[in-house]
């Protein structure tokens, strides 16, 4: 079985549900992080 590779933004593979779920959680982090720095209130 070949090493899975990203190509681009595709990926070939089924990524594992808990690496989805930390790339959330520091997606999650680094918007809250960008709507503090912005201050709309």
């Amino acid at each position: 079985m070949a090493t899975p590779r990203i190509n681009g933004m595709r990926m070939n593979y089924v990524p594992d549900p808990e690496k989805i779920e930390a790339g959330v959680r520091i997606l999650a982090e680094e918007v809250e992080r960008a709507w503090r720095e912005q201050d709309p209130s």
